[in-house]
């Protein structure tokens, strides 16, 4: 049975698979080199929330992520709305706010004491939003990622009424709407049968043709997920919609990868991200998220995150840093240390543009140094 959850975009869609490898000549052997997979040589400074660490080593990558925004909503005070001050947010600054503003509260929360809640029981229970919206210039390539919870005894919005609906994130032009994508949720979860579908971007202005997707995700109540979107916008056929979940129970997996889309309007460039977007009103449902980062252009994808397993596609639990520097030999970052605590084993991880990653993770000790790493193993390397 197929789950009503299902999330359309108005895009022509074409699977498609690039491997790239250059030929050259080393020591007077024939070596085939592939695109290495960053690797890290060494970290300095203290790994614990909101310390700076330079990391060292090579294959970074020429090109970084321009960070705009991170928010672990620790500044904030409980029941107070969502604050668009200066300096506010822990990284940025929230750009925008719905008249019917979503908070700051401590009944849950993923890292820290404090999430953002929006809840859809109030102003009479109202259909609309409950959202807080990040702005950034202009760009045609955006990566962002956030935790999402739903507590045991609530429903999905709407769900109590005339049938739930949950736009959870929006990403758009600025200002909205156009080239406007958002994940919906039409049904409360988990389905009867046992399998959910996932919340696939779907387009919502007019102007590109549509086709429908749904995938499964492993969403449960009174368990924290997080979702990570990249979007390459092209108004010629070359535009890409990715999307991963992670999970306590569930390692990092792509649910969404859509390539040679028409996804933005040739005059259109994504300038906001909303969170809880738009949803029915029901006196039974408060949903929640945490941890809201988004960077922008060319290396939008790239990042550095610490994870729970010595190799990142095992890991169940990441936190992504905010980056201040990056060159292909050295980064710069400043530790958000999620839901990790102090004195825990993890591991560092850089990701480069093209969402390579080191294949084994440097080991660390949260609030304190790094240990000793043996150098990685170059990858993609032959000798003929």
């Amino acid at each position: 049975m197929l789950v009503n959850a299902i999330i359309r975009w108005r895009s022509h869609v074409l699977w498609c698979t690039v491997l790239s490898s250059t030929v050259g000549f080393w020591g007077g052997l024939h070596v085939a080199v592939g695109y290495a997979a960053p690797a890290i040589s060494v970290v300095q400074g203290a790994v614990s929330n909101g310390s700076p660490v330079i990391i060292s080593g090579s294959g970074f990558g020429a090109t970084g992520p321009n960070v705009v925004f991170f928010d672990d909503f620790e500044k904030g005070t409980h029941g107070s709305p969502i604050s668009i001050s200066p300096g506010s947010a822990s990284f940025g600054q929230w750009g925008q706010l719905d008249s019917n503003p979503p908070r700051y509260s401590n009944a849950f929360a993923f890292s820290g004491n404090m999430s953002y809640v929006s809840d859809w029981s109030n102003n009479g229970a109202s259909e609309g939003g409950r959202w807080a919206a990040a702005t950034f210039n202009g760009t045609n390539q955006v990566y962002f990622s956030f935790w999402t919870y739903l507590p045991t005894n609530r429903v999905v919005p709407g769900t109590s009424n005339i049938g739930a609906n949950w736009k959870w994130v929006e990403i758009s032009r600025n200002p909205l709407s156009g080239s406007d994508y958002t994940s919906v949720f039409l049904t409360d979860f988990p389905p009867r049968d046992g399998t959910w579908q996932t919340p696939n971007p779907w387009y919502d202005a007019a102007g590109l043709s549509e086709t429908g997707y749904g995938n499964h995700t492993s969403i449960i109540k009174g368990r924290w997920h997080r979702y990570e979107y990249f979007f390459l916008g092209s108004s010629s056929g070359s535009g890409i919609i990715q999307m991963w979940e992670l999970n306590s129970s569930t390692p990092r997996t792509i649910i969404c990868n859509k390539t040679n889309l028409t996804n933005l309007h040739s005059h259109d460039l994504w300038g906001l991200v909303r969170l809880s977007a738009y949803g029915r009103g029901d006196a039974n449902s408060q949903t929640y998220h945490d941890d809201f980062y988004i960077a922008t252009g060319p290396g939008a994808r790239a990042r550095v995150e610490i994870g729970n397993s010595s190799s990142y596609s095992s890991s169940t639990n990441l936190a992504v840093a905010t980056v201040t520097s990056w060159s292909d030999t050295q980064v710069v970052a400043t530790i958000r240390q999620g839901s990790f605590q102090p004195g825990q084993a993890a591991y560092l991880y850089v990701v480069d543009s093209s969402g390579a990653v080191n294949s084994q993770g440097y080991p660390l000790t949260i609030g304190g140094g790094a240990a000793v790493s043996v150098p990685e193993t170059p990858s993609a390397l032959t000798v003929r």
